[in-house]
């Protein structure tokens, strides 16, 4: 687990790990569309990327930071420097936080340095 501090007054910290997982009923003949998934999973907060086409060995290296006191920022980067041009498959980048605050939160993801990001998705639809 990596701890994440957000910078606010008397806020926790959030414990999260990254992981990637594969993508359910793909079809590699047809187009993926990418969307951002939020759900609860056995008291953990699961936030993930769906529909990424990457090299079969590349590592998911996310870096998670604080933007203000309930906004946190996703960078989704993949190391694919010793992978085989050979392969590619559909991916889920998976950021389960397993300590976080109870209030609302908004998850910020950007596909590496981009200024502007992929989608923005909060707490409030969790069910």
């Amino acid at each position: 687990m990596i701890p994440l501090l957000l910078l606010a007054c008397g806020t926790p910290t959030i414990e999260y790990t990254a992981s990637v997982e594969g993508c359910r009923n793909w079809n590699p003949t047809e187009t993926t569309t990418p969307y951002l998934d939020i759900y609860e999973d056995n008291g953990d907060l699961v936030v993930q990327r769906w529909g990424v086409i990457q090299s079969c060995d590349a590592d998911f290296t996310p870096v998670i930071e604080p933007i203000n006191g309930y906004k946190i920022s996703i960078r989704e980067y993949w190391d694919a420097s010793d992978t085989s041009p050979d392969c590619e498959t559909c991916l889920a980048p998976t950021i389960r936080f397993s300590q976080y605050p109870s209030r609302s939160l908004e998850f910020w993801w950007y596909l590496g340095n981009e200024a502007i990001s992929f989608d923005v998705i909060d707490t409030e639809i969790v069910d």
